[in-house]
């Protein structure tokens, strides 16, 4: 697999660009045909088993529903306890799972240095369950996995069906899938591998601006102020072993993709100029209290787009809330 070269685009072409209202559409638009692409290619393989990962904050959940759904010709695909199969394009199903479903129980998981869980470790999912299940859908055509509630960190097993047939695929999502730790009991030919990143980057003249790196720390940070209940100071406070956790157990496996998926929109930085401004007023003398600070002087220098913009079926719309797919 070669991955493209990241796109180095100038600030001030951005805020140009940006004070177009079609400009939004423009850019969605362009994503949607690179997952149109990888779609295609997936059917065109034929396998039943579709591998999905990528670093933090790079829209792995949406993008592996959006690929099932640029491979699905009428109904929606699911994950969570409802794994419907949808009929594609040309005759296949589809359906999208996640490897949080794996998560051993809280008391099982590796421990971190200073004895806190650790949540990026390979093994605090079920692998052995998780090979298993592969295995018995890739010979069967059927397997029961199991549900984890991040409420109580609790395991149920056996609680939802997965089906595949000739005329099927099934999605596997999560920061492990092209572990091959997980694939160990299934040919190499039932499995095609999708690596999800980021490639826009900005710049004033010849200085980095914005990094790809800036762009999923802020999304991370929307995300988990909404979902989890967490401030930014909270999220910058694990970020760091966040991309620890990359460097061991995402990017390694890398070069192993069939496909390269660019999860990059490129208006973004217009798009979340406003909100990250907005955290630095709310977040008042706090230890990150600088480096959000310069997050939003950097993010600023992108002008702003309004959020009515964002189609309800935006990558974007995963970490802003109100995604509708």
């Amino acid at each position: 697999m070669v991955f493209e070269d990241k796109k180095r685009m100038q600030i001030q072409e951005l805020r140009q660009l940006a004070a177009d209202p079609g400009y939004v559409a423009s850019c969605e638009e362009i994503f949607r045909q690179r997952v149109d692409a990888v779609a295609e290619s997936v059917i065109g393989s034929g396998v039943p088993l579709i591998l999905l990962t990528g670093p933090s904050a790079t829209g792995k959940t949406t993008s592996a529903r959006k690929v099932a759904l640029a491979m699905t010709k009428k109904g929606k695909t699911t994950s969570a306890r409802k794994v419907a199969l949808a009929m594609t394009k040309k005759g296949k199903k589809t359906s999208v799972i996640s490897l949080d479903n794996f998560f051993l129980n809280l008391e099982q998981y590796p421990k971190q240095k200073n004895g806190e869980p650790d949540f990026e470790h390979l093994h605090a999912l079920n692998v052995e369950l998780i090979n298993d299940c592969l295995e018995e859908l890739v010979e069967t055509g059927c397997t029961w996995i199991p549900s984890f509630d991040f409420a109580t960190h609790v395991s149920t097993p056996h609680s939802i069906e997965v089906r595949v047939d000739e005329d099927s695929a099934v999605i596997i999502e999560g920061i492990h899938a092209l572990n091959p730790e997980l694939t160990r009991k299934v040919d190499s030919g039932s499995v095609r591998r999708i690596y999800a990143g980021l490639r826009t980057e900005y710049y004033e003249g010849r200085k980095r601006i914005i990094a790809t790196r800036d762009l999923r720390i802020v999304r991370r940070i929307i995300r988990d102020a909404r979902d989890r209940g967490h401030d930014p100071e909270g999220t910058l406070a694990l970020w760091k072993n966040i991309m620890a956790g990359e460097e061991k157990w995402i990017k390694p496996f890398k070069p192993a993709a069939d496909f390269l998926l660019n999860t990059a929109v490129d208006y973004e930085p217009c798009l979340f100029a406003a909100v990250v401004r907005r955290m630095v007023e709310q977040d008042m003398g706090g230890r990150f209290h600088a480096e959000l600070q310069d997050l939003a002087d950097r993010f600023s220098l992108a002008g702003d787009v309004d959020p009515e913009l964002v189609p309800a079926d935006s990558l974007l719309r995963e970490f802003l809330g109100g995604l509708s797919l």
